[in-house]
């Protein structure tokens, strides 16, 4: 079975996107409640 090298390239991009998007979820449902507690995670992001 041959595998198409650009098509298995592509595919592990979009997984690896979706499984970094994964990792963002605590900002996008914003679990904290305090602002400064937001802010400073948001901060430890970048």
């Amino acid at each position: 079975m041959a595998l198409d090298k650009h098509l298995y390239t592509s595919r592990n991009l979009i997984e690896s996107f979706f499984c970094r998007i994964k990792q963002f979820n605590h900002v996008a449902t914003r679990y904290d409640k305090l602002s400064e507690h937001f802010a400073s995670f948001v901060a430890w992001l970048c």
